[in-house]
């Protein structure tokens, strides 16, 4: 993830920004161990670019909440496997 100046300062210096942060690393690493472009993903997913952008964008505020079925689709799209624990 590319840092920017808007960003609190904690996020440029790689901490948890958002509860989200640790999930949208996650997925961040899923696209980057499959070598996918998000436009790649966006093609296996049946969507746009912007909108795979926009769910990678989403996880950073905490306002927006991807659905199940969508990260279940990116996901899939990065050669994974949705899995979810309560703990």
């Amino acid at each position: 993830m590319k840092a920017s100046a808007s960003m609190p300062r904690r996020c440029r210096m790689g901490g948890d920004c958002t509860p989200m942060a640790p999930r949208l690393a996650a997925l961040l690493q899923a696209r980057s161990e499959a070598s996918l472009t998000q436009e790649e993903v966006a093609v296996r997913m049946g969507t746009t670019k912007s909108a795979v952008s926009r769910l990678e964008a989403s996880l950073r505020s905490p306002t927006h909440s991807p659905s199940f079925a969508t990260l279940r689709k990116y996901a899939h799209a990065c050669g994974k496997q949705l899995v979810i624990t309560m703990v």
